[in-house]
């Protein structure tokens, strides 16, 4: 992964990995059907506080044309309890690896959204 910009440090459990892990870091997370194409290409995953939702973070893409988006990655949000996926964005990001924009997808598309910081 080298010259990969992981982007922001967001709270809560952050497990750098190219395999699932569960939230003790140990074993396996479940496989959700649904989900086998994120979880093979997932960079990330963030278990949230709650230990309910799972979010899946794709390899960090860069950006094709130099400007002021550094590059993006997609954001999958997994209810844990049945497999189902919650939501699913795209975070775009700045140089220092802030999130910028973000582009909300599922459930619905809702265009490229400013970050107000």
């Amino acid at each position: 992964m080298s010259g990969e910009k992981p982007g922001p440090s967001p709270s809560g459990r952050i497990i750098n990995t190219t395999r699932p892990l569960a939230p003790d870091g140990v074993s396996i997370l479940p496989v959700f059907p649904g989900m086998l194409a994120e979880q093979k290409t997932m960079t990330y995953i963030k278990v949230l506080p709650d230990q309910n939702v799972i979010r899946y973070y794709t390899k960090f893409k860069p950006a094709q044309k130099a400007g002021r988006v550094a590059g993006a990655r997609i954001v999958t949000e997994v209810d844990v309890s049945n497999g189902a996926v919650r939501r699913v964005w795209q975070e775009l990001y700045d140089h220092a690896g802030n999130v910028i924009e973000v582009h909300p997808k599922f459930p619905i598309d809702l265009g490229h959204i400013p970050r107000i910081p």
